[in-house]
């Protein structure tokens, strides 16, 4: 780890494993947003080289663009939110230790949505939170 997060770390650690575990299903957030909007770009092309109806055409956009939309406007909440709780360390942040337990808490929280939106994201953050604390205990264990 850098000096960045090592200070963190030792500050304040209940902070720094929230920051992180919210770094992480940005991340993924990101991601599928990205993998969101690629998509929906197949999707129009080939309907509208197939000429097909115009209704459900018109419907998929705005499926698709609500989707997007609330990835992106969770990537932006959950980045802004984890840059400031890690400060510099955001920019160079441990992938090993964020990667698979924010895709976890991203999944958790699209399979707990039908809670509803905040609650879902609450919820997959706290999977993601416990899997940081456990791979960072375990890391440093390690050392």
């Amino acid at each position: 780890m850098t000096s960045v997060h090592e200070s963190r770390r030792r500050t304040d650690p209940t902070r720094y494993k929230l920051g992180l575990s919210m770094q992480g299903m940005a991340a993924w957030h990101l991601m599928f947003g990205l993998l969101s909007l690629a998509l929906l770009l197949v999707v129009v092309t080939v309907a509208l080289i197939s000429d097909s109806d115009g209704d459900g055409l018109g419907l998929t956009i705005i499926a698709g663009t609500v989707l997007i939309a609330g990835c992106l406007l969770a990537t932006l909440i959950l980045g802004g939110l984890s840059w400031a709780m890690l400060g510099r360390g955001f920019l160079h942040p441990p992938w090993s230790v964020i990667l698979v337990p924010g895709l976890v808490g991203t999944l958790t929280s699209v399979v707990a949505s039908f809670i509803g939106w905040p609650t879902s994201e609450v919820v997959g953050g706290f999977v993601a939170y416990r899997m940081v604390a456990h791979r960072l205990a375990r890391r440093t264990s390690v050392e």
